[in-house]
């Protein structure tokens, strides 16, 4: 397999998306607060004069003394204490965009209409919804799990695959072309967070890859790992935006091309 090949399975090169001074005044800041007490830590946050969007990150992973007080780490807190100020900085800003916390999933719903109705375990933790003219777009889910649950991170892969693919259908139903779409999605275990993709290659074949790897700090001693973990998030909100943008203006006519007994679309279209 030749390295172009091996390219396209494997992780996507995530780019540089902060000019040399903010990223050099950002790995000092966080160095700097890592060793002051929770309040010197919020007031020098407050006294920083970087982009705003790393700026509003910051201040809300340092809301409370969450990271100082070093509680026992549980599914709920670190997503709400930790994720949750990236997601909303970083996700939700992507085009017209809102995050929804532990909801109905519609698409999902569709697909599953023979089943219990909002059942807990086929809602996704998290998706964002981006509403455009005449159609309803979900291109982003996350998926949380606590460390040491063995196979229940596997099952959560599997899950987060599903809801990318019921997202692709519904977008394809409501006149989407297909081979716009690209849906990201995050499945944490711990502190550590795998982003995957997942694209309409050919006739009923999604593909899903492994993006890249994130890791959120667990104490004041571990905010150094945000200055890789801020800038893949930022390349995140980019594919997501253009994503956004690809379908806002694009102009192909979608062909009805399912798969017989599958009912999933094609990424063939004509223009």
């Amino acid at each position: 397999m030749g390295a172009q090949d091996w390219a396209t399975i494997t992780f996507s090169t995530m780019q540089q998306m902060m000019d040399g001074p903010v990223l050099a005044k950002l790995q000092t800041l966080v160095f700097g607060i890592s060793h002051l007490t929770h309040t010197e830590a919020e007031e020098r946050i407050l006294d920083w004069t970087g982009p705003r969007d790393i700026k509003k990150t910051l201040a809300g992973l340092l809301a409370d003394d969450f990271l100082w007080s070093r509680p026992p780490f549980n599914e709920h807190e670190l997503l709400f204490h930790i994720f949750d100020p990236l997601i909303k900085s970083f996700i939700c800003s992507a085009g017209s965009s809102t995050g929804r916390w532990d909801k109905t999933f519609p698409p999902g719903e569709k697909r599953r209409k023979g089943l219990i109705e909002d059942s807990r375990g086929r809602r996704p933790d998290f998706f964002l919804q981006t509403a455009l003219p005449d159609k309803m777009c979900h291109l982003f889910f996350m998926e949380g799990k606590r460390e040491r649950q063995g196979s229940a991170v596997q099952v959560d892969i599997e899950k987060l695959a599903m809801l990318m693919k019921d997202s692709i259908d519904d977008m394809h139903t409501q006149g989407v072309v297909a081979s716009m779409i690209e849906v990201i999605g995050l499945v944490v275990a711990g502190s550590e967070g795998r982003l995957y993709t997942m694209r309409l290659e050919a006739r009923g074949i999604y593909a899903m890859r492994l993006l890249s790897v994130v890791y959120a700090p667990r104490s004041q001693y571990d905010l150094c790992v945000l200055t890789s973990t801020i800038n893949t998030f930022m390349n995140v909100r980019e594919r997501l935006q253009r994503t956004i943008s690809d379908i806002s203006c694009g102009q192909g006519e979608a062909l009805d091309l399912t798969r017989p007994g599958f009912h999933t679309p094609t990424r063939v279209y004509k223009a």
